[in-house]
């Protein structure tokens, strides 16, 4: 698992819950700050409460950013901005696939909708694999979570394979 996946997975929970958190605290917030504004409380008590507000203002001006920055880096995932290297099993010939060749590759949706686990290459002139079942390092563009069948545009390099994410079904 690169770091990227780790990040998005790890850190999506997260500002999901600190997104929670503010509209949890955000009624009484919204209360406190109308009291400081308008002077409703004693002076003792209105010194904190402007404290308290201004920290307050400070944390959900993060949680919203945080949260904007994630639904970016969601965006970026999907669209292919962000790179996953990953070791595959491959079904192809490599015999018949020189570098820097082309080939159309599937990946298939999986129940537990976890990572890819296997890419299976065609080649263009008889659109069948060849059954051979080869581990390579692969560095994908595009998201590499199972929950969609994807079609992927793979080149060979010399020591690993390059492949751009061009379709994912829609999940049902």
């Amino acid at each position: 698992m690169d770091c990227g996946v780790i990040f998005i997975r790890t850190v999506k929970p997260m500002l999901v819950g600190l997104v929670l958190f503010s509209v949890v605290i955000a009624a009484g917030y919204l209360i406190l700050r109308y009291a400081v504004t308008i002077n409703l409380s004693k002076p003792h008590f209105l010194q904190r409460a402007t404290i308290f507000v201004r920290v307050v203002s400070v944390c959900l001006v993060l949680c919203l950013a945080g949260a904007v920055i994630g639904a970016i880096l969601d965006v970026a995932d999907d669209s292919g901005w962000i790179p996953h290297d990953k070791d595959v099993p491959v079904s192809v010939d490599t015999r018949n696939w020189i570098p820097e060749e082309v080939k159309m590759c599937a990946s298939a949706k999986t129940s537990d909708k976890k990572e890819l686990a296997a890419l299976v290459c065609y080649d263009t002139d008889n659109d069948s694999d060849s059954g051979q079942s080869h581990v390579l390092k692969v560095k994908f563009w595009g998201s590499i979570q199972a929950d969609k069948d994807k079609l992927w545009r793979c080149t060979r390099g010399q020591d690993f394979l390059t492949c751009k994410l061009q379709w994912a079904a829609h999940p049902k």
